[in-house]
C-alpha cells in the first residue's frame, strides 16, 4: 500500500511528531511504501529515508536520494503561511494559527490542498494519514473530494486545546475534515470524549489504538544498581541521591515551572531529592534563571524571569498556579530550602533517543506536572519501559493513563496523581513528589520497576503498529468508490 503521512511540524519536536517516526519505520517494514509530507528541514537525520524533497511555494528541489526506488520519501512543505499551534522549539517565535486572518486561513488550507494533491499522484497514494484535528484532516478532505483517495486521522489533542477551543473560526474545519475520514483513531477514552465534544455524530467513526513505546530502545538498564543503593546512579545520582525526573518540553504549559519550584517542598521531607531536567526548549534560560534566583532567596526575581519567558504573556493562566502558591507559602522556612535548589537541579539538554533509556534510568521517578490537558504522553510509557514509575497532573488523558498503572501495579491512585486544581497545584505536588520518594524503599523499588517493565511490553510499537495497518486496509477498502 502507499500510504502519506500528513504532519503539519517537523518531525523531531512533539509527541506526533514522535508517533510519526515509530510508525512509519514499522510500515516500511511490513512492504509498504510511504511519503511523509511535514516540516522536517533536516530529513537526511533519518535512516529509513531515502528520498528527500523540498517544496519552496510552488517549486520542488530534491535534496538528496538514497536508492533508484525509494520506498520512504520526505517532502517538506515551505509555504507562504507557516503557523504553529504553540511556540514550538524549532519555531519560537512562529506565527500561531490563532493569529492567522481568515484570508491567511484560507492561504495555508489551499497551499497544502495543491501540494498534498501534487504529491498524491506523484506517488499514486492509496491513503493519507494525517495527524491533529486541524489543519491537515480538512486538507485530506479536499485531496479526497478530487481524487478520491480515502484517509484516517490519528487525534493527538493539542490542536483542540491550543487551536479549536480558543478560536471557534477553526471547529468547522475540524468537524469537516473529521467527518469525511474513514477513522478517527483517538488514543483513550478521555481523547475519545474530546473528539465527540466536536460533534457526536463520529462516534461510529472512533477507532481506539493506544500510542507505543519501543521497548528495545527504552530498557531497564542500570535500575537494578539504582534500586539496591536507594539512588539512580551516577551523574546527578550519586551516593545518597534521590532522583526525581523530567522528561519532555521545556515550556511552560508544561509545569515544569511548577515542578522546580514544589522542589523545596520535597527536600525538606527527603533531604537528598534531585531534579533531573531532561530535554531542551524554549522556556529553558528563564527556568534556569528561576533556579538562580530562587538559590539567592530572591522571589521577585524569579516571578520575573518566568514572566519574561516565551508564551507567559500569552497564557497567564500558566503563571497562576505558582503565584498562588508563592502567595501563600511559608517564605522564610520555603527559601532555607530553595537555597540548595542550583545543586538539586540539574539540566541535560535535548537528549537523543538511543541515550534516553540511560539518562532516564537514573530516576526512582518520572513527573508528568502537565497544565494543559495531555493525549497520551510518550513519555509515561518511555518510562514504564525503563522501569521508572510515573506520576502527574490527574486531568485530560493522564487520568486513564494514571488510572491504569494504579490498577495494574496495584499501587493507591493516590500515590501517583497530583491534583490539578491551581489554588492546591504546585503544593500537591511537592507532596505527593516528597511521598513517593518515601514510599519507594529499594525492596518496593526494584518491585515496582519490574512491574513497569512488564507492562510497558504490552505497548509495544509492534503490537501498535499492527492494529493501525490492519486499520489502514479496512480504512482503504471501506473508501474505495
Amino acid at each position: 500500500m502507499n500510504i502519506g503521512f500528513l504532519h503539519q511540524y517537523s518531525l523531531n519536536s512533539s509527541g506526533s511528531g514522535v508517533y510519526t517516526l515509530q510508525v512509519v519505520p514499522r510500515l516500511l517494514e511490513r512492504g509498504h511504501r510511504v511519503c511523509i509530507v511535514c516540516r522536517d528541514f533536516h530529513p537526511e537525520k533519518y535512516p529509513f529515508v531515502e528520498e528527500a524533497v523540498l517544496h519552496h511555494g510552488d517549486r520542488t528541489q530534491q535534496l538528496f536520494r538514497r536508492a533508484d526506488s525509494a520506498r520512504c520519501t520526505v517532502h517538506t512543505l515551505r509555504g507562504p503561511i507557516m503557523a504553529v499551534a504553540y511556540p514550538r522549539s524549532e519555531d519560537p517565535n512562529g506565527l500561531l494559527y490563532t493569529d492567522l486572518t481568515d484570508q491567511e486561513i484560507s492561504t495555508y488550507v489551499d497551499y497544502h490542498v495543491e501540494r498534498v494533491e501534487y504529491i498524491a499522484r506523484r506517488h499514486r497514494l492509496q491513503l493519507l494519514f494525517a495527524n491533529h484535528v486541524v489543519l491537515m484532516p480538512y486538507v485530506a478532505l479536499q485531496v479526497k473530494r478530487r481524487l478520491g483517495i480515502p484517509y484516517v486521522v490519528a487525534v493527538h489533542g493539542s490542536t483542540i486545546e491550543y487551536v479549536v477551543n480558543p478560536d471557534e473560526r477553526y471547529r468547522r474545519y475540524a468537524v469537516e475534515g473529521l467527518r469525511g475520514a474513514e477513522r478517527v483513531i483517538v488514543l483513550n477514552s478521555e481523547v475519545r470524549d474530546r473528539v465527540l465534544g466536536l460533534d457526536p455524530g463520529l462516534r461510529a467513526r472512533l477507532v481506539t489504538v493506544p500510542v507505543g513505546v519501543d521497548t528495545r530502545l527504552f530498557h531497564a538498564a542500570g535500575v537494578s544498581a539504582a534500586a539496591q543503593s536507594g539512588n539512580g546512579g551516577e551523574n546527578g545520582s550519586g551516593p545518597g541521591r534521590r532522583t526525581i525526573a523530567y522528561l519532555g518540553k521545556l515550556s511552560l504549559e508544561k509545569g515544569i515551572h511548577c515542578l522546580i519550584a514544589a522542589l523545596p517542598l520535597v527536600s525538606a521531607r527527603v533531604p537528598d531529592a534531585h531534579l533531573l531536567v531532561i530535554g531542551g526548549g524554549v522556556a529553558r534560560e528563564s527556568l534556569e534563571d528561576m533556579v538562580a534566583a530562587l538559590g539567592r532567596g530572591d522571589l521577585a526575581g524569579a516571578a520575573e524571569f518566568l514572566a519574561r519567558a516565551p508564551t507567559a504573556s500569552q497564557r497567564p493562566g500558566w503563571l497562576r498556579p505558582l503565584t498562588r502558591f508563592w502567595e501563600q507559602v511559608d517564605r522564610p522556612a520555603y527559601l532555607e530550602q530553595a537555597a540548595s535548589l542550583p545543586r538539586r537541579v540539574e539540566f541535560t539538554g535535548f537528549v537523543p533517543h538511543p541515550h534516553l533509556a540511560e539518562v532516564l534510568s537514573r530516576a526512582e521517578m518520572l513527573v508528568i506536572p502537565s497544565l494543559v490537558k495531555e493525549a497520551f504522553p510518550l513519555v509515561s510509557l518511555e518510562a514504564l519501559a525503563c522501569g521508572v514509575l510515573p506520576m502527574g497532573t490527574y486531568q485530560g488523558g493522564l487520568v486513564p493513563v494514571l488510572d491504569h498503572i494504579s490498577e495494574t501495579l496495584k499501587l493507591p491512585i493516590d500515590l501517583i496523581k497530583v491534583d490539578s486544581r491551581e489554588e492546591v497545584f504546585v503544593r500537591d505536588l511537592g507532596l505527593k513528589v516528597a511521598g513517593l520518594l518515601e514510599y519507594l524503599t529499594p525492596e518496593i523499588r526494584t518491585q515496582v520497576a519490574s512491574r513497569c517493565r512488564e507492562l510497558a511490553l504490552q505497548f509495544d510499537w509492534k503490537h501498535v503498529v499492527a492494529r493501525l495497518e490492519k486499520l489502514c486496509v479496512q480504512a482503504t477498502e471501506a473508501g474505495k468508490p
